[in-house]
């Protein structure tokens, strides 16, 4: 997984990692996310990739746009370091 920049100071967001039709998204509880095309959309799927690269604005995306939109939720490391704020 690739750290968040959380330019911002104040995402809950540590990490991510992306896919070709899905993204993964690590939270400072330890619960990672993946909304995937199938569950949230190929748009969303795209703009959560783009602030999670950005480095700002991905838990405001979620919060208002993909809150429920998720496929699974799990903990646990998927590839790489777990990340701690």
């Amino acid at each position: 997984m690739k750290k968040y920049k959380n330019l911002g100071k104040n995402s809950s967001v540590i990490a991510f990692e992306e896919g070709e039709d899905y993204i993964n998204i690590q939270f400072e509880n330890g619960w990672i996310y993946k909304y995937s095309a199938k569950s949230a959309g190929m748009f969303k799927v795209d703009m959560l990739k783009m602030f999670a690269n950005r480095g700002m604005g991905l838990n405001e995306y979620i919060t208002h746009f993909a809150y429920k939109d998720y496929e699974r939720k799990y903990r646990g490391i998927i590839e790489g370091p777990v990340w701690r704020k």
